[in-house]
């Protein structure tokens, strides 16, 4: 659930955007308003997340030591 009280139809460089303006309610369900329900489905890319340890002072790594890398 989210909410906002000022939105623009355009970019901030766009000299001419109008600007709306909106109080907050409970969304009034089935009244035609500026806050009625919506379902809205984002498809994003895969994100790769990519992790490197360096051992500092010069120092060797621990026998058996793993690095696990998991992302959900």
């Amino acid at each position: 659930m989210a909410g906002t009280t000022l939105w623009y139809n355009g970019p901030s460089s766009d000299t001419g955007r109008q600007s709306y303006t909106c109080t907050l309610t409970n969304g009034t369900p089935g009244v035609l308003d500026c806050q009625d329900a919506h379902t809205v489905k984002a498809v994003i890319p895969a994100v790769t997340v990519t992790k490197q340890v360096t051992v500092v002072g010069g120092g060797r790594a621990l026998p058996g030591a793993t690095l696990d890398t998991w992302c959900t």
